[in-house]
């Protein structure tokens, strides 16, 4: 008689109980429980989503995917071990040799013949033992000139100078890029960022051959001129066309913001428009 409510009492809602029961993962191999009734529709397999699109992947050393380290600046395999179900990373030049020849033996490694770690191709590869490598290395570090003097190779153009090439930097040791090489990297590192700077501040465009954007020379002054006959002109982010600077809006800053007035007022039409039909979307 407890069982059915007693007039005038509201029925309290039965429980509803769904049993469960211990799964194991097939991809990570750990033990969880999963609801019975998943189960019987055909889920319940896989312990999380994780284990789900790993085992969707191709496993094998022969589906290595390749990557860059930008830290160590290597070039890396990776794959999913077919057996335990773990990623497993190796270098590629280590990795080619091992797909190609057949694994390495213990107390052997792989040379790259030009020097260059990144230049992993076949033919570059070469097998040593421990000791010739590092002999070799040795050598190729300690490189001296006629007069005695140890030799630094440029990394820009690649050849071997003597340490008197080479600017002084931090704690009296060599740059890395020798004279000549260090001051064209300059130039066109101030050239470029010039360019950008342009760009964001404005273009003058000459109009009717006025002479105040030019001087004596005929060469194109530095700084922006607003004239008469040339125009102080700055591209729009949006449309990409070239305007004048009152057609911007300027900040607190003073800076003028990328979008023209134009766009910026289409963009807050469509914005306006966009909320306005979604408040009529959730009031119905």
């Amino acid at each position: 008689m407890d069982q059915y409510p007693m007039s005038g009492e509201r029925a309290k809602p039965r429980e509803r109980r769904c049993t469960t029961m211990e799964r194991v993962c097939p991809y990570c191999g750990r033990t969880f429980l999963a609801a019975v009734c998943e189960v019987r529709r055909g889920g319940g397999q896989y312990c999380s989503m994780a284990c789900v699109y790993k085992s969707r992947q191709k496993r094998g050393k022969e589906y290595a995917l390749r990557f860059f380290n930008p830290v160590r600046r290597r070039w890396y395999r990776r794959w999913i071990s077919p057996e335990t179900g773990k990623t497993i990373s190796q270098l590629e030049h280590r990795w080619l040799w091992e797909m190609t020849f057949g694994e390495i033996s213990p107390g052997l490694v792989v040379h790259h013949i030009d020097g260059d770690q990144q230049n992993n191709d076949l033919h570059n590869l070469v097998l040593a033992t421990v000791g010739e490598h590092a002999a070799i290395h040795r050598e190729m570090r300690k490189r001296y000139g006629e007069d005695g003097q140890p030799l630094k190779q440029c990394p820009a153009c690649g050849e071997y100078k003597p340490l008197s090439e080479f600017f002084c930097g931090r704690n009296d040791l060599p740059t890395g890029r020798c004279r000549p090489c260090r001051r064209e990297y300059e130039r066109e590192y101030h050239h470029e960022r010039k360019s950008r700077r342009e760009i964001a501040e404005g273009i003058v465009i000459k109009r009717g051959g006025s002479k105040s954007c030019q001087d004596g020379r005929g060469h194109r002054q530095k700084s922006p001129v607003i004239d008469v006959d040339c125009l102080t002109l700055k591209k729009c982010t949006t449309c990409g066309e070239f305007k004048p600077l009152d057609e911007f809006y300027e900040r607190k800053d003073g800076v003028k913001t990328p979008p023209c007035k134009e766009c910026v007022k289409k963009h807050c039409k469509e914005y306006g428009e966009k909320k306005r039909m979604e408040r009529q979307h959730v009031g119905t």
